[in-house]
């Protein structure tokens, strides 16, 4: 996607051609692009709600017949994440640690990086903090082996997100701008996303709602994730609501019941509590 300029649409709908086209003998290619195909589904659009969770579900069922290969790594990877928001972060580690694995036995510096990364993530959703500051000092240190710009990358969201959870909010600002400079080559990506996320938690927890309203509305113009593009809409029109600007919250509001056939084909989720929140305070409930 980076190296050749291909955007998250163009990728996705390649991986759907090569799926649709390998013949029913080809398990392990099969398991693989499925994988790619579920780990893509997280930063992409998807064809319907859950997606990339059946994907790697159907990927998992193969793994049997993967041999220990960087295909298999790539397999893991993909199912890790397909399922990232589906199965506890315990069984999400156990997935880190084969990929960690397969990374050092086949020399794979993709692999490494991604499941140390990947580490961080899931050891802070299960809560098991006194693991952190190692799984940090491991991915620091290669990082800067590494040198690699996606590998860097990653390094300053970690400590954009560690300065964030310390409160240092001056300290969150230069990591992230650290990282949109790396990831500037990158187009439309993970990097944009998670960037903007990183702004916007940092603004919001100083208190400048004006700088994350103008995130919020950008940021589904970077066609990233087209099934959550609702909810950064809404959440932008929550924002105007509590600032009085209701003109600007009606508008979100029309503009997202328009897009849905008057909220028919949103997902449940969410986004169904903001609906509902930023009519009550357009109708000035309390």
């Amino acid at each position: 996607t980076w190296r050749y300029g291909l955007d998250e649409k163009q990728i996705t709908h390649q991986i759907r051609d090569v799926i649709s086209r390998l013949p029913p003998d080809e398990v392990v290619l099969r398991a693989q692009t499925q994988a790619a195909l579920a780990l893509r589904l997280s930063i992409a659009g998807r064809q319907y709600e859950n997606e990339q969770a059946d994907l790697a579900r159907a990927a998992l069922r193969e793994l049997h017949a993967v041999p220990f290969s960087i295909a298999r790594a790539d397999v893991i990877l993909g199912i890790r994440g397909g399922l990232q928001d589906i199965v506890a972060p315990s069984k999400l580690l156990d997935y880190d640690k084969d990929i960690l694995e397969l990374g050092i036995q086949f020399h794979s510096a993709y692999h490494i990086g991604e499941a140390l990364a990947a580490r961080i993530i899931d050891l802070i959703r299960g809560g098991r903090l006194l693991e952190l500051p190692s799984a940090v000092r491991e991915h620091r240190d290669f990082a800067e082996k590494s040198a690699a710009p996606v590998v860097v990358y990653g390094q300053a969201i970690v400590a954009a997100m560690l300065a964030l959870a310390r409160g240092d909010f001056r300290g969150a600002d230069e990591h992230t701008a650290e990282a949109a400079r790396l990831s500037s080559a990158w187009g439309e990506s993970m990097a944009e996303e998670t960037i903007m996320a990183q702004t916007g938690w940092r603004l919001y927890e100083t208190g400048e709602v004006d700088g994350l309203t103008e995130i919020l509305t950008d940021l589904p113009q970077q066609d990233v994730n087209t099934l959550n593009e609702p909810v950064w809409f809404l959440g932008a029109g929550l924002i105007h609501a509590e600032q009085g600007d209701l003109e600007s919250a009606s508008h979100k509001l029309r503009e997202v019941a328009l897009s849905t056939s008057d909220f028919r084909n949103l997902p449940r989720g969410p986004s169904r509590i903001a609906i509902l929140a930023m009519a009550a305070m357009l109708l000035g409930h309390p």
